[in-house]
């Protein structure tokens, strides 16, 4: 994967969001801050920021907003026809990330998707390409990876010798795990986790052991295994309806010692996510999404996540 970071792109001035979901706002919110960027319009099934105005406030009020065009229900024709139109941000549902992303950098257009950007590592793959092929930027954004707390624990672990890794997530039951009728893509809910894990220690070693259950409302599982270079992880997940979020993250350290990672903090990471963004085209600056050690990193995680995802299936059958 090339470095399209350092090519002469056009730099972004007039953008779209599609999808007005806790998300798109956020998004919405970071971009207004900055007055080269110019949100000219907005495309969701909840209708105009206008007709929200009462529950939005004091996020917004009307003179920023009222200006931004509104493209109902996801009509996407509508919306890449938009004169001048060059950027878009991609918070809609997320079974529509790949179609709409594929759209978008088919016609040139910068593109910025929410978490997951796709299902497949092939899909995932089309995407680059599509970037590189039309010369626009394509953001898979993971947030999580440039919050202060993960960062923090990074660094601290780059100087340690670490015996183990271990996260557990528990949290409630995807609406998206219904795609086309079929229960499935557990393990790409794990996806950021599994990234996560994998900047830590590397490629895992496929030589693993898995367990997944189906519960009456939900279902969990849990890996256990080892890096290439003889880490130890365990990564465990928990799924019900009405199930509160809940992540611990921590390392076991050769010395005995435990090293957590900091609860997160109230943090602007949309606003984090466009500054990477906005590195894309200053030639002073690398974007973390335009490195090719993260690209690379990105497309064999979802690799492994779609050859675990089969795995759990396989293994829930008996349920």
């Amino acid at each position: 994967m090339m470095m399209i970071w350092k090519m002469n792109l056009k730099k972004p001035s007039k953008i779209a969001v599609i999808g007005l979901g806790k998300a798109g706002l956020a998004r919405l919110k970071a971009t207004l801050q900055y007055p080269t960027l110019e949100i000219i319009a907005t495309c969701s099934r909840r209708g105009s920021l206008l007709d929200q105005i009462d529950s939005l406030s004091p996020y917004f009020n009307e003179p920023q907003i009222e200006h931004i065009k509104y493209i109902p229900n996801l009509s996407l024709p509508q919306l890449f026809a938009l004169d001048h139109l060059d950027t878009v941000m991609i918070c809609s549902e997320n079974q529509y990330h790949f179609e709409q992303a594929k759209q978008a950098l088919s016609l040139g257009l910068h593109t910025i998707v929410d978490f997951p950007p796709c299902y497949t590592h092939d899909q995932l793959k089309t995407l680059y390409q599509l970037a590189q092929e039309h010369q626009c930027i394509f953001q898979p954004a993971f947030i999580g990876q440039l919050s202060t707390p993960f960062q923090n624990w990074k660094k601290q672990l780059s100087t340690q010798a670490i015996e183990k890794i271990i996260l557990h997530l528990s949290g409630g039951y995807y609406r998206w795990l219904e795609i086309d009728g079929k229960q499935g893509l557990f393990a790409n809910l794990a996806l950021s986790r599994f990234l996560s894990l994998w900047t830590i220690i590397g490629p895992i070693d496929e030589n693993y052991q898995l367990h997944a259950e189906l519960l009456t409302d939900g279902y969990q599982f849990s890996i256990e295994g080892q890096s290439i270079s003889g880490i130890q992880f365990s990564l465990s997940e928990e799924r019900k309806v009405g199930l509160s979020r809940h992540v611990q993250t921590w390392a076991q350290l050769k010395d005995g010692k435990d090293l957590r990672q900091e609860k997160g903090l109230m943090e602007p990471l949309f606003e984090y996510d466009l500054l990477e963004f906005l590195k894309s085209f200053d030639t002073d600056q690398k974007s973390m999404y335009q490195e090719p050690t993260f690209q690379h990193q990105l497309l064999e995680v979802m690799a492994f996540c779609e050859k675990l995802d089969r795995e759990i299936k396989s293994l829930l059958k008996s349920y």
